[in-house]
This record gives structure tokens, C-alpha cells and sequence, in this order.
């Protein structure tokens, strides 16, 4: 039985609001629901509002709504913040953080994206790696190739290292795969990039692009030889299976590695302060006397002078070997009669010491006191027959003028003794006197038509009287002719000043292709009473040249100097591809009254000035020698590149007065005093004439090739003159 308890008065209250409620069960009692949410007000929490009650959903609006006894507690209209524990701002969708505002929840977003919230590394923003995990949780795992896979090489040979030609690209590579292509052989597992080298294989073991790696397997020791002349040094070694750049030598004999030059077995040079070959000292230079030399050649007669000039003839019989041409200009039983002759030897000679009866040809002078020989020289190919021939002095004949001199012209092939009086060509002096021929010198081909010239002197003939000339006569031969005759010549301007006592071809000193003039002047006053001059004529040249404007005047520095008392042509001295000229002063006085003195001039720059400022000046050893009487070039005499000098000092003591030739390597610069010098030679004081051991010819001054035998080099230096 139902029981209903309602009172009026609370009916009465109740007027106008809902019907009261009945519980759905048997206790009988009647509730009242004041605001209709269907929760009795014995239940509700707050029964005058019907948005709360038990069981309603909890909503952000500050009140209970489901009568839990907790305001807004996990709310419908909350805002979730979701847990960032990594820090990489996307959050944990199974870790929600409901709240009723929107500011910001420490370690906590707005977003439930992250698939991995322990690893930064891992969320929608990344890209895919290969490393087995869902990078970039879109719930795939290394679904495509990502810009970094690694790629992998198939290994044939099993040894850690694949072929380069197999590559695949895959986040894991297949089997019998590698992550490397650095094979260069994959059939052979001894070869790999850590294999070590090995000399008895012809392959590269370790794949390094070099099969003599150093500290090979079975390798040689090898020694550092820095100037590679096959001789190393200790200190520097290197273990390989053959040479290897300066690694080269197997010995460590070598005492200077600076120079190829100085080595066990190499050629030593006297006096250069060097070790050549590597016995612990500088050789010092040898005096040499002249009775040992290695081929003497003895004049006919006591009184011949023979050796008075000496020159290379060049090569005249067209056997491809240089010849010698030997003056003998009195030739008599007397110091003053007799023609004079020339002697031609053939090279190479044969002979150590030749009695010059027997010379291969000689040239015979006319009438006594011609002084035929007082200067030869080698003429060049004059007729462009491509044969050598040799032009002769003889300042004594008097053909024209008493004593006028004359120069022979005997063209080559020479196959037979002649007298000069049938020569290819005579040149007579103008005047009486003039003693024309008193020097002579082939000096190249300085018209430039293919063929040689040469020149002839007369230092007495001019005007003013001994001002001196110097004729210049072209290939090929005119014939006989009177020097008046000549156009091309240089000419002196004051008296005395003897231009052409001495002259010589000076090579090509500016490098334009022709060569050059060098000619002295002893006895030019221009400085002092006899300091001397050289003048340098530069090719081509052409019509009379007065020596006041040929290119350059060197000046001697003192009083009786006598520069330009010889001066030569010396080839390249200096190494720098000009020739140079060497000018000797045999009065200079650095070592005592007439000691003498030479001047080197290696100077591209061709201009007059003193010889104060030449490049080098080579000192006589004391007084009196008279340095300078003679100079001549030498060639590369010791092979190094640079040419030699030659000096001739005729009063030079050794014993007695019998003079001496020096003989210098070059380069030289500065002061040089010929105490240093690198050889010399002395006359023998039984045999000499004081005059023994001057260098003749002054020098060709054209430095032609010279023809050599095959396997055969000719290096002929001829000091003279001498009395027989």
C-alpha cells in the first residue's frame, strides 16, 4: 500500500509550481522536484536550478552541474591541454589536461599529435629516417626513401669492402651487402683500402691509386738526393718498393746535396772552394809548366818566332775537327830577315811534340822582312762553300809602301803548302808604314748575306798620323785590293792614340742576331796620357765610323794604363745569354808598376763609361807582369755552363822570367786577383822567350759551333808566343 505524505501548507507554498515527483519504488514517499530537472530536492543539489543536478554533464560555468560536490569538474566545454614531455611542441593524445580557460598549461599544447612523447625526434614534423621508427607518426616505419639512406655495395670477395659498381639505395642494406664501394679488386680478398702495400705484387694492394707506397711490404731503402746526381744523404730516408721522386739514391756518399756537381767520382775543380768530389778538401790549382804540355810544336830554325799568334783556324780540310793556324813571322836565321810563315796542323793532333817542317800545310811568305804570321786567325766560311779558311798578317811587305803591311786571304779546302803570293786574296796598306796586318780577326757574319767577314788593322795609318784604322771586309772575297780601297772602316781621330792595335769580333753583345766589334785603343789620352780605351762597334757596320760615335767608349782609369792594349771577344761569361768582351790594360798598376789588369764587361746595357764600372777586373799577382798583354776567351773550359777566360802576363816570374797564361772560370765579378786563379800555366825557362805562355790570337770573338767528332768534345786552348 502506497503512502503519500503531502502536507496543504506545502501544497499551498507549492501553488503554481511542477507537480510534485513520485519515486519510482515502493517506499510510498511522494518527493518534491521544485525545478523540474527530474532530481527530487531530497537529491538535488540545487533544486531551484535545473542545469544542476546529479548526473547532468559538467560544464565551464563556475557552478556544479552534476552535483558531485566539484565546480567544473572535467567539463564538456573544457579545453583539452595535452602533455609535451618532450619538449618538441606536439602532445600526448592519452595524457588530456581539461580546463575551462585557455591560457597557457605549462609542459602541456593544444594539440594531441605526437605519436612518441618521450622522443623529440619523433612527430608530425619530422621527416622519415631509416632507423626502424615511425618518424614523422603517420603510422608508417621508413615507408619511403628518405634524402639520407645509406648506400650499400655488393662484396664478392667477402672482405669488408664492396664494388662500387652494385650500389643500391635502401635504409637496410640485403644480404652480402656493405656500406662501402672502395674495392678495387672484388675477386681477390687481399686487396682492399686496408691492406697493406706489398713490392712483390704488380697491383695495388690497398687501393690508393700507388703501388710503391712507402713502407711496403718487402720494400728498399731509399735515400733523399736532393740535387739528383745518384748520391743521397743520411737523415732523410724513405723505405720503398723502387725510387720514388727524390728518394732515389741507395748510398749516402754524397757531401753536398745542394749540387749535382759534387759527388763520389765527380770531376774536381781547383780553387772554385768546392768539394767535387767528395775527398774533404778543394783541390788547389796545379802550376803547369809548359814542357808538359800535351802537344808541343817546335819552329823550324832558332830565330822562326814560331807561336808569335796562335788561332783556331776552324775547320779548313772539311773533316768536321777544328785546326790549328801557328805564326812564325821571321822565320830566319836572323831576328830581323826572313818572310815569315804560317803552319796549319789538323785537329786533332797526334803528336806530342811536332816539329813544325812537318805541319800539314804551311804557308809561305814572299820577301824577307814581310813578318808573314805576326797575326792569324780563322777567317770563317768567307765564299759560303761551307769550308773554313783563314786569313793571314804580314805588317812588314812592302808591295805599295815601304813596310805598308798586307793581310792574305787563303780559302779552304787547304790540301797543300802555298806561298802566300798565290792567296785568294791580298789587302795592302795605303801608306808607308802603316804596318797593315798587324792584327787580324774573323769576326762573323756582321752584314748579315750568309757569309763571314773579318777584319784587318793598321793602327799606325790615319789622319792624324798613328791615329789607327780598322778595315772591315765582307764575304765573299773582292779579290785583291788596296785597304784604300775599303769603305767600311772605323777610323781613329787623334794622334797616336793607335786605334786597332788591337781588335777582336765580340760576338753579339745586344742580342739583335749579329755580331759585334770590340777594338783598342792603348794609347788614347782621353782620361790620361796613356790610360787607353776599347770601343764597342755594334753590327751591322757600315761606311767610315769615326770611334767618337761608335756605340761605346770604355775608358782606361789611370795614366799609362793602356786599356785596349788587347782586348777579345770571351763568349758568355755571366750565363745570361749575351756575350760579353773582355779589354786587357798591361800597364795598370793595382799590384805595382805594370803589374797590369783586365776588365770584364758583361752589361746588356752597351754604353761609354769608365772602367772603373766594368763588372769585373781581374788583378795582376804582383808587379811587372804585365797582365794584360794578351786575353783571349776559353769556351767552357771545366763544363759548367758558363765560358772561361784566358789571361796572358808575359813577364810573369816562375823560376826566371818566363811568363804565364791564367786561365779563370767563368762567372766573374768584382775584384778578382789572379792568385786565386783556377789554372795556370808557365813557361818553360830553359826553353821560353820571355813572351812564352801569352794566349795568341786575342780571341775569335765569333763564337761558331765548332765541329766535333762523335763521342769526341775538343776543347784546344793555345798559349804562345814562344821562339820555336
Amino acid at each position: 500500500m502506497r503512502i503519500v505524505i503531502f502536507s496543504i501548507a506545502t501544497a499551498a507554498l507549492f501553488a503554481g509550481c511542477p507537480e510534485p515527483t513520485v519515486p519510482d519504488d515502493d517506499s510510498g514517499i511522494i518527493y518534491i522536484d521544485v525545478d523540474g530537472d527530474g532530481s527530487p530536492s531530497e537529491f538535488d543539489c540545487d533544486d531551484n536550478n535545473p542545469i544542476n543536478y546529479p548526473g547532468n554533464v559538467e560544464i565551464c560555468d563556475g557552478v556544479d552541474n552534476n552535483c558531485n560536490g566539484v565546480i567544473d569538474d572535467n567539463p564538456a566545454n573544457a579545453i583539452a591541454w595535452y602533455a609535451d614531455v618532450d619538449g618538441d611542441l606536439y602532445g600526448d593524445p592519452v595524457d588530456p589536461d581539461l580546463v575551462c580557460h585557455d591560457e597557457a598549461v605549462l609542459n602541456r599544447v593544444l594539440n594531441d599529435l605526437d605519436c612518441d612523447d618521450e622522443n623529440p625526434d619523433r612527430n608530425p614534423g619530422m621527416d622519415e629516417i631509416c632507423d626502424g621508427f615511425d618518424n614523422d607518426c603517420d603510422l608508417l616505419v621508413d615507408e619511403d626513401l628518405p634524402p639520407d639512406a645509406p648506400k650499400f655495395y655488393y662484396d664478392f670477395d667477402g672482405d669488408g669492402f664492396g664494388n662500387k659498381t652494385t650500389e643500391v639505395v635502401a635504409c637496410f642494406g640485403p644480404s652480402g651487402y656493405v656500406e662501402n664501394g672502395d674495392d678495387c679488386n672484388d675477386i681477390n680478398a687481399d686487396v682492399h683500402p686496408d691492406a697493406k702495400e706489398n713490392c712483390a705484387t704488380p697491383w695495388d694492394d690497398n687501393c690508393n691509386g700507388n703501388t710503391n707506397d712507402q713502407d711496403s711490404t718487402g720494400c728498399t731503402d731509399y735515400h733523399f738526393d736532393a740535387d739528383g746526381d745518384g748520391y743521397g744523404v743520411n737523415g732523410n730516408d724513405g723505405c720503398f718498393c723502387q725510387a720514388w721522386g727524390s728518394f732515389s739514391a741507395e748510398n749516402t756518399d754524397d757531401c753536398d746535396d745542394t749540387s749535382a756537381g759534387a759527388h763520389p767520382g765527380g770531376e774536381e775543380l781547383c780553387g772554385d772552394g768546392v768539394d767535387q768530389d767528395c775527398s774533404g778538401a778543394d783541390a788547389e790549382c796545379e802550376i803547369i809548366e809548359l814542357a808538359n804540355a800535351d802537344h808541343k810544336f817546335v819552329g823550324e830554325g832558332s830565330q822562326d818566332n814560331a807561336g808569335a799568334s796562335v788561332a783556331d783556324a776552324g775547320d779548313v780540310n772539311g773533316d768536321g775537327i777544328s785546326d790549328i793556324i801557328i805564326g812564325a813571322p821571321h822565320n830566319a836565321s836572323s831576328w830581323s830577315s826572313g818572310p815569315g810563315d804560317a803552319y796549319i796542323v789538323f785537329g786533332p793532333p797526334t803528336s806530342a811534340s811536332l816539329d813544325l817542317s812537318l805541319a800539314d800545310i804551311k804557308l809561305t811568305g814572299v820577301d824577307n822582312g814581310d813578318w808573314l804570321g805576326a797575326w792569324v786567325s780563322g777567317a770563317g766560311d768567307v765564299n759560303g762553300d761551307d769550308i773554313d779558311d783563314v786569313i793571314i798578317g804580314a805588317p812588314g811587305v812592302s808591295k805599295t809602301f815601304d813596310s805598308a803591311g798586307a793581310a792574305y786571304l787563303v780559302l779552304g779546302p787547304l790540301e797543300k803548302d802555298i806561298s802566300v803570293a798565290d792567296a785568294d786574296a791580298h789587302f795592302m796598306g795605303e801608306w808607308t808604314s802603316d804596318g797593315a796586318g798587324s792584327v787580324v780577326a774573323g769576326v762573323g757574319d756582321i752584314d748579315d748575306d750568309g757569309m763571314d767577314d773579318f777584319i784587318v788593322t793598321s793602327f799606325i795609318h790615319g789622319s792624324p798620323p798613328q791615329a789607327g784604322t780598322v778595315y772591315l771586309i765582307h764575304g765573299p772575297s773582292p779579290g785583291n785590293l788596296l785597304l784604300k780601297d775599303i769603305d767600311d772602316r772605323i777610323v781613329g781621330e787623334n794622334y797616336g792614340d793607335h786605334v786597332g792595335f788591337s781588335a777582336d769580333g765580340a760576338g753579339d753583345l745586344d742580342g739583335d742576331g749579329l755580331p759585334d766589334l770590340i777594338i783598342g785603343a792603348p794609347n788614347d789620352d782621353q782620361k790620361d796620357t796613356d790610360a787607353g780605351a776599347a770601343y764597342i762597334a755594334l753590327g751591322p757596320v757600315s761606311g767610315e765610323i769615326p770611334v767618337s760615335i761608335t756605340d761605346a767608349k770604355l775608358r782606361g782609369q789611370a795614366a799609362n794604363d793602356r786599356a785596349g792594349s788587347s782586348v777579345a771577344g770571351v763568349g758568355d761569361i755571366d750565363g745570361d745569354g749575351l756575350d760579353d768582351v773582355l779589354i786587357g790594360a798591361d800597364g795598370e798598376a793595382t799590384a805595382g808598376t805594370n803589374s797590369g789588369a783586365a776588365y770584364l764587361i758583361t752589361d746588356s746595357v752597351i754604353e761609354s763609361k769608365s772602367l772603373k764600372k766594368a763588372d769585373a777586373k781581374l788583378i795582376s799577382e804582383a808587379s811587372h807582369h804585365s797582365v794584360g798583354w794578351a786575353v783571349a776567351g776559353a769556351g767552357d773550359f771545366n763544363g759548367d755552363g758558363f765560358d772561361d777566360l784566358l789571361l796572358g802576363a808575359p813577364i810573369a816570374p816562375y823560376n826566371t822570367i818566363v811568363g804565364a797564361t791564367y786561365l779563370v772560370y767563368g762567372p766573374v765579378d768584382g775584384t778578382f786577383d789572379l792568385a786565386d786563379t783556377d789554372f795556370k800555366l808557365v813557361g818553360n825557362s830553359l826553353e821560353a822567350h820571355p813572351r812564352d805562355a801569352v794566349p795568341g790570337g786575342h780571341g775569335r770573338g765569333r763564337h761558331r759551333r765548332c765541329p766535333e767528332r762523335v763521342g769526341e768534345r775538343i776543347r784546344q786552348q793555345l798559349p804562345g808566343p814562344g821562339q820555336g
